[in-house]
Parts: structure tokens; sequence; C-alpha cells
């Protein structure tokens, strides 16, 4: 669910979407559908496209990371990169471990 990946609850986010509480309340349950205007006040809300919405799209998910990032203080976001830098580091070593391992060992030939 997109609001809680926001961090915002159903108070922030339908105050962002301009649709009331208990209407983002039934939408999100299932308990009511919801028209085109809906889709795009939501979306507009979230920063995203009606696509990513109804289908998932990795380029608004790097924008849901940066409407994230831009919540945080300065401080927030220097140990968020930190954070970042050392997970990209990290799976980046492992893949080169795995692709290591992966390697057939090779024998020196004796003639």
């Amino acid at each position: 669910m997109i609001r809680k990946r926001m961090g915002l609850t159903r108070a922030q986010f339908s105050e962002r979407c301009d649709i009331s509480e208990g209407y983002l309340a039934a939408v999100e349950s299932g308990a009511k559908g919801m028209r085109l205007d809906t889709l795009q006040k939501i979306s507009r809300g979230a920063g995203v496209s009606a696509d990513f919405l109804l289908n998932g799209d990795a380029k608004d998910e790097n924008r849901l990371f940066l409407e994230f990032a831009k919540q945080l203080s300065p401080e927030e976001g220097r140990q968020a990169m930190n954070l970042l830098v050392t997970y990209m580091n990290s799976l980046h070593e492992l893949g080169i471990k795995a692709n290591r391992a992966k390697e057939p060992e090779q024998e020196d030939d004796v003639l």
C-alpha cells in the first residue's frame, strides 16, 4: 500500500489527496471502488502516475523514494545516504563473490 510505504497516516494521506479519510479507508479495504478523478487525486498526492498505482513501474518507485527522501532532515539525509552506499557496496561485494563461486576452477596445464 503506497500510503504506508510513504510513512503517512490515513489522515495525512487523505488530506494530501484531497479526499475524505473515510472514503480512503473504504478504497484501501476494497469496500469501494474509485472513479478516475479519485485515482488522479491519489496519484498526485502520492507523487506517482496512475499507471503505477494500477500496474507498478520502477520509474515511479524511484519518484516515491525521492519523495520520501525530501521529508528527511539534512542529517537524516546524510545518514540515509551512508546506509544506502553501504548497502550498495555490500550488494556489489556479494555479486562479485557469487560470480566467483559460479566460475569453474581452473587447473594448471601440465605438459
